[in-house]
């Protein structure tokens, strides 16, 4: 039996402070509270890292696969997919709540051990996400031609925006949406402007609805639950078909392999590889998202399922509790043919990315 949650690190620390401003039309402006990380500042966000949630999704997942026996919730390990604060402080919480303290490994580079403790220096970039050490991806790979269509992009942006300034302005966004690609490119205003907007209002969604928090005063925005959704289904639109399926099979095989020989583990991931991983298996996406979701896939013998778990938000865009929700179940046969389906997308000729171990981590750096 298996068990691998993809958790959605936490924003632990993270300080608002206006810089960059994001143009969506001449009377739809917002000012971009850069996310920043620090250590010392341990903000209500970490609320949301909880482990019983996802104990409570494994359980449901066993019971809808005939899985008899109860969860032992025997987590044997957490990984920290990338160097910096962010994940690792998510794993360092999660670790602190599993009564068995279960080890806590990070996947860097051993030639540089010490970028792991590098918090507070001016590289702090989600450097790798995977459960491995990724190398140069091979060029020969190409991340192009974009599955994105213009149509299909616009009316999604169209519905974000709508909610957006209905919320801010009292009307929906009646201007005309610029081209979705220019010269063979997609466009800055859907790569930058709505990308950024997007992703900050889900990123802000806790525990202030998100406009209340990124701008400021005493003002209460209506909509705010839409917003949240129809930011979510922007960024996934966007997120799973920016680039080719064979390089999205690239960047999730190495999960795949990950997968067939370990259990128990919790991978700390980016939104993202949660969306592509399950894009490539042809698996369905929850339309809400949030930050915080966990992903959990679970094998039995004869069958597997997939459980999403994450904070529910109410009208109003406050958090109020977690849910959780099947999102597929089906016999490990169908299971290895989603799985072979991927390898199909693999080029024999291109090597994937090589895989480095991870090391544990120990001493006092883990302590609470």
């Amino acid at each position: 039996m298996r068990v691998v949650s993809l958790t959605r690190h936490s924003f632990r620390g993270v300080e608002f402070f206006n810089s960059l401003q994001i143009f969506l039309s001449d009377d739809l402006i917002l000012p971009n509270p850069f996310l920043t990380w620090n250590g010392s500042n341990n903000t209500d966000a970490n609320f949301h890292i909880q482990i019983e949630p996802i104990n409570r999704a494994v359980s449901v997942g066993f019971s809808e696969i005939g899985i008899r026996r109860p969860w032992c919730a025997d987590w044997r390990e957490i990984r920290a997919d990338f160097l910096y604060q962010r994940t690792f402080e998510t794993g360092r919480i999660l670790r602190n709540r599993i009564k068995k303290k279960p080890d806590l490994s990070a996947v860097i580079d051993k030639d540089q051990p010490d970028t792991v403790f590098s918090f507070s220096n001016n590289n702090n970039i989600d450097a790798v996400v995977f459960p491995v050490k990724e190398g140069d991806f091979n060029p020969q790979v190409s991340s192009s031609p974009t599955q994105i269509n213009g149509e299909d992009l616009k009316f999604i942006t169209r519905e974000f925006l709508d909610a957006l300034n209905l919320s801010i302005n009292n009307k929906k966004f009646d201007q005309e949406l610029p081209p979705v690609f220019v010269d063979g490119q997609i466009s800055d205003f859907y790569y930058n402007n709505v990308f950024i907007a997007a992703d900050l209002i889900v990123m802000s969604a806790f525990l202030i609805p998100p406009l209340d928090l990124i701008m400021g005063g005493k003002k209460k925005y209506r909509y705010q639950n839409i917003i949240i959704e129809k930011a979510s289904q922007y960024l996934q639109y966007f997120i799973t078909n920016l680039n080719s399926l064979q390089f999205i099979a690239y960047q999730t095989f190495p999960f795949i392999e990950f997968f067939r020989k370990n259990s128990n583990v919790i991978l700390l991931t980016h939104d993202s590889v949660q969306y592509n991983i399950l894009k490539s298996l042809n698996l369905p996406i929850f339309k809400h998202n949030v930050p915080f979701q966990s992903y959990i896939f679970i094998q039995s013998a004869t069958q597997a399922c997939v459980m999403y778990v994450a904070p529910d938000i109410d009208l109003s865009g406050v958090f109020k509790g977690f849910f959780t929700t099947l999102i597929w179940k089906g016999s490990n046969l169908e299971f290895e043919q989603k799985i072979s389906n991927l390898e199909q997308l693999i080029d024999p000729e291109v090597p994937l990315y090589p895989v480095k171990p991870a090391f544990s981590l120990s001493g006092t750096f883990l302590n609470p």
